[in-house]
């Protein structure tokens, strides 16, 4: 069923239908830990049957919907930055990338608002609205990895979020592909008394409950100027040992006898991964 489903698909997307061996690999997983101590150890988990790259809202639901009817599974997949293993495609699986849906949509600077398509990455939308003399406040340590359609299904944060909020408070509308192919759009207010705040639904969904496609931002003023500041420390032997001390309370107690700290949990999980025992 999978193999008629994507040649039925690839006579809506044509060459944007790709079961080319590279890009089923590239798109099988994040970048999870246990995920690349499998790599690691020779033993991938399966690539996805295909890999769908839509350029438009109609083709997302398009997708979704052959895949309802075919009842064949879909994972959306952005930047593949997340490092806790939402990705994981199996052998019968379909993977929509969202990087076509990319770009500007609109931009209001009285309004100080902003909308990308989600396939956007985050430093191309922070980098587009500055020049503008804006910021989107949202700088998360994958900001030039990850996509801002991922920022949304991951409910993430950032380094400037003490500051501008998180990314549910940023956000003021979405364009989302739900299940059965139907697109909903939110209203695009701060808030709402007049029933739930549908947008919240998808905050942290991971896919689950839809697919993003379009995400609107409320803007703030740019600041004036910027300063960073960053400090070193060099450890003494002296430090190393306390550090090794703490290693080893952390991974457990030490067996009568030894003078050598046992190895904390990621150290054997690594040791194990080389073959080496832990």
């Amino acid at each position: 069923m999978t193999d008629v489903l994507v040649d039925q698909l690839r006579e809506r997307l044509g060459d944007r239908v790709r079961t080319d061996e590279e890009t089923r690999a590239d798109h099988r997983r994040d970048t999870w830990v246990l995920s690349d101590l499998l790599d690691f150890r020779g033993n991938p988990g399966p690539s996805p049957k295909a890999v769908l790259f839509p350029e438009s809202t109609e083709e997302v639901a398009h997708v979704v919907r052959a895949c309802r009817e075919a009842r064949v599974p879909l994972v959306p997949f952005g930047g593949g930055s997340g490092c806790c293993g939402a990705i994981r495609a199996e052998a019968d699986v379909l993977v929509l990338s969202t990087r076509r849906l990319r770009g500007l949509r609109d931009l209001d600077p009285v309004a100080m608002v902003a909308t990308f398509g989600a396939g956007t990455m985050g430093i191309d939308a922070e980098e587009t609205v500055e020049k503008e003399g804006f910021t989107i406040g949202h700088w998360p340590q994958s900001v030039e990895l990850s996509t801002v359609g991922g920022w949304v299904a991951t409910r993430a944060s950032g380094q400037f979020s003490t500051l501008y909020g998180s990314i549910e408070d940023v956000v003021l509308a979405l364009e989302v592909v739900l299940p059965d192919g139907s697109i909903l759009r939110t209203r695009r207010t701060p808030r709402s008394a007049a029933g739930p705040d549908l947008k919240q639904l998808f905050m942290g969904s991971e896919g689950l409950l839809g697919v993003v496609t379009e995400v609107t931002f409320s803007m703030r003023p740019r600041p004036e100027s910027r300063r960073g500041i960053a400090s070193s420390s060099r450890i003494s032997r002296a430090g190393s040992k306390r550090f090794g001390r703490s290693c080893g309370r952390v991974g457990g107690r030490r067996s009568s006898g030894s003078t050598t700290p046992p190895r904390p949990p990621i150290v054997s999980w690594i040791g194990a991964a080389r073959g080496k025992p832990s």
